[in-house]
């Protein structure tokens, strides 16, 4: 069975919306937390539901339903909602990436000024 947020949130010990907010790219989550999402999302192959992520979008410039039985009017919509997937899942993708580097680089200035303080310490010793 497919993992979902909510599988995500649960193993994460965060909520949903943190889980959200990780995917989405969001500045406002923590390294730490970011990391733990991440770790999750992983760990249970998460993708984003699709379907799911539709319903909470306006479907401005798309064909009305009741236009459906227009076969033209329904191919370009068909077209315009393959599209969307599309340029969806990429965008996720690149979100989830950029998530990464920038927990990465979280990690690596951390680093970066533990060994700066410790060269400072000597510095003064010598």
């Amino acid at each position: 069975m497919a993992s979902n947020a909510k599988d995500v949130a649960k193993l994460a010990g965060v909520s949903m919306a943190t889980v959200s907010r990780v995917v989405n790219g969001a500045e406002n989550v923590s390294a730490e937390t970011r990391a733990r999402v991440l770790r999750a999302i992983s760990q249970l192959d998460y993708r984003t539901n699709m379907h799911a992520a539709e319903l909470g979008r306006k479907n401005i410039g798309r064909a009305k339903s009741h236009d459906m039985n227009k076969p033209f009017l329904a191919a370009v919509s068909e077209e315009q909602n393959s599209n969307s997937r599309t340029l969806w899942k990429d965008r996720q993708q690149k979100m989830l990436q950029l998530s990464v580097l920038k927990d990465r680089y979280s990690r690596v200035r951390r680093e970066v000024d533990e060994l700066s303080r410790e060269l400072d310490r000597l510095k003064r010793t010598l």
